[in-house]
């Protein structure tokens, strides 16, 4: 939670955005299968509900994966669409971004 709350400084989120992690394989199943994303490794967002759901095994890898999640999920709300293509011209921007400030 604390590699989390530290990101999220890092990141410009909509203040009223919230996040969800999901704990267990179980839970992460279950939001893969209710929102419609089997695929999806670490992250979903569902814009409508403006939420951003987490596998709680994306904290387990390189602080550069979890990040990379955020960025592209962060993709998904700049763009205001579900574009998985959008998302991640967003995240490469971000990271763009990132690199100019070091």
């Amino acid at each position: 939670m604390d590699a989390l709350q530290q990101e999220l400084q890092t990141l410009d989120y909509p203040a009223d955005w919230q996040f969800k992690i999901a704990c267990s394989p179980l839970l992460w199943d279950r939001v893969q299968r209710k929102s419609d994303h089997p695929e999806a490794l670490f992250a979903i967002s569902e814009l409508k509900h403006r939420v951003t759901f987490l596998n709680a095994a994306v904290f387990r890898e390189s602080r550069y994966v979890y990040r990379r999640a955020m960025k592209h999920e962060l993709g998904h709300i700049r763009c205001g669409c579900k574009s998985e293509d959008e998302a991640e011209k967003w995240a490469r921007k971000l990271e763009r971004q990132t690199m100019a400030k070091r």
